[in-house]
């Protein structure tokens, strides 16, 4: 029998082995929890955001997966699945754990999958493919991402030859927003390139035009295999990770920073218009024709392209890192200049009831039903994105206190500076005073969440982390215990044990999570728009009920 090697429950094997195979438990967890300094601007994931997406045991019996392949991430293959539990489609991405005919997984793939594992449970944003669940057995781990079945752009790319300028545009503005959330929270992507980025589920519909109903729905980045936290700006990376076509040439050099990325947008916003890729050859060509930037665009594809779409891909492409534009300097130029905002959307009486009855919940009520958030795709969330997105105004991706306050403010003035402040602090689950978008989802989808029984009989082995068939104090502190004192915690417990017997059975959580008593005040629908124009009439609706 080969040696097993451990990534997620606990290093096995000889003391090379174990020195850089990391313990994964989660209890501990260890390899994604690291707890950083107070001084860090940007913390690690915590035990919750690892554990609400950790599951022990098989992915079989919890997905039905095909051998159907659906595309080469870093690696290996995504392969087609389809959950028991909702009878959606995802994508499942394997792992070997164990030695095989085929040797013992290298330390090259365990740094890899472990770089993304970190990656993956930190991020949170609608144009980023969701991670549902990582599934841990004896021999393999198994990655559960959302699926998008409109295809990659570079199969589009192919079929279309081109695309016009303004599809180009819309498409580059929607990476610009992930590269602006991914930089700005210590990761640099590392391999950005067009067979990375999928169309949701709702577009990949094709016009006459090449563009309009292909951009029914946004795209999405679908793999972070190569992406790296990288926290200590004095210090550059050194790895080489990607294709070399889309490589900078500071990376080629071995001394690169985030720019990197930057580059590799310049390149593919220089397929999308063209058709074609800036460099061509055999690798030492490609080589030297990175580094020299010996690209050009006044040739063949360019015709009609316009002059700030060239000057917008040639200063990515700037070989010099330092006078290559940011995130920042790329989303202001002039070219994105056209990029019609996204819409303010009407916050109604509804958005305000969700809000509030999400706030009056239980801590604990309110975590599992952010577990649970987890697991909705975008097309459950509806036009849920795009009022996010109104809300936090791109390129920013989650919601802060000034932009919460600013929009109650708007369309709620009746209510006080402190009820607002609750209600942020209620929905901002990691403490980190923001709002992300799954919090979000939590809050605005409870009571759909709340009558998934299939999903709260798994959200509830979630919680029975040691398989005891009840929730017992010890569980809580490992998910919570970083986030709430012990006396919390006891309080929670006290909450959820409706009989008392110090834990807490399936009985009890799922009638817990469901007992949805008169929580909030009722506003009469029919009156609303009254109070509204009569703001004390309204402050004494909300503090009195009449």
């Amino acid at each position: 029998m080969g040696t097993q090697l451990s990534v997620l429950k606990g290093a096995r094997g000889d003391a090379s082995e174990r020195a850089w195979y990391s313990n994964f438990e989660a209890a501990e967890a260890s390899l994604l929890h690291r707890k950083e300094k107070k001084d860090e601007k940007t913390k690690g994931p915590s035990a919750f955001q690892v554990c609400s997406r950790l599951v022990r045991g098989s992915i079989y019996s919890a997905y039905d997966v095909s051998c159907r392949v659906l595309g080469q991430g870093t690696g290996g293959p995504l392969y087609a699945a389809r959950s028991k539990l909702t009878g959606r489609q995802c994508c499942v991405k394997f792992f070997r754990k164990t030695a095989s005919g085929l040797g013992a997984p290298s330390r090259t793939a365990v740094l890899k999958i472990r770089n993304e594992l970190k990656v993956r449970v930190r991020v949170d944003h609608p144009n980023i493919a969701r991670l549902i669940e990582i599934y841990e057995d004896e021999k393999q781990l198994a990655i559960v991402l959302e699926y998008c079945s409109g295809g990659d752009l570079f199969s589009h790319l192919c079929a279309r030859g081109r695309f016009p300028e303004q599809t180009a545009r819309a498409l580059v503005h929607q990476m610009l927003t992930v590269l602006y959330y991914l930089h700005s929270h210590d990761v640099v992507h590392r391999d950005l390139r067009l067979e990375k980025w999928v169309v949701a589920p709702e577009a990949g519909g094709d016009s006459e035009d090449g563009g309009a109903s292909f951009l029914a729905g946004p795209v999405k980045l679908v793999d972070l295999g190569s992406a790296t936290v990288w926290r200590n700006k004095s210090r550059k990376l050194d790895v080489a990770c990607g294709a070399l076509p889309y490589a900078s040439p500071d990376m080629l050099v071995g001394r690169y920073t985030q720019a990197c990325d930057l580059w590799s947008l310049g390149v593919i916003t220089y397929m999308l218009l063209s058709g074609h890729p800036p460099f061509h050859g055999r690798q030492q060509t490609l080589v030297s024709q990175i580094l020299s930037a010996a690209y050009t665009t006044h040739t063949l594809g360019w015709e009609g392209v316009s002059d700030e779409a060239r000057d917008f891909v040639e200063r990515l492409m700037d070989v010099d890192p330092v006078r290559r534009m940011t995130v920042d300097e790329a989303l202001t130029h002039v070219w994105m200049a056209s990029i019609e905002p996204i819409r303010d959307f009407p916050l109604s009486l509804d958005f305000l009831v969700a809000v509030k009855k999400f706030a009056r919940c239980s801590k604990l009520r309110r975590a599992i039903l952010t577990m649970m958030a987890y697991s909705v795709t975008t097309e459950a969330a509806g036009d849920l994105e795009k009022l996010f997105f109104a809300f936090c105004k791109p390129p920013k991706a989650t919601l802060g206190l000034d932009e919460f306050l600013s929009a109650m403010k708007t369309h709620f003035p009746f209510l006080d500076i402190g009820q607002m402040v609750r209600i942020f602090q209620a929905m901002d689950s990691s403490c980190e005073k923001e709002i992300s978008y799954n919090d979000f989802l939590a809050a605005m989808l409870k009571p759909q969440l709340e009558k998934e029984d299939l999903l709260l009989v798994h959200t509830f082995h979630k919680w029975d982390a040691d398989r005891s068939g009840v929730i017992s104090l010890d569980d809580l502190r490992v998910l919570l215990g970083d986030r709430y004192g012990n006396d919390i915690l006891e309080d929670m417990m006290h909450d959820f044990d409706i009989n008392g017997n110090g834990h807490i059975d399936l009985d009890e959580f799922v009638e817990a999570v469901r007992d949805d008593e008169d929580e909030f005040e009722s506003y009469s629908r029919d009156g609303y728009a009254e109070f509204l124009a009569s703001p004390a009439a309204a402050r004494r609706l909300h503090q009195t009920g009449r």
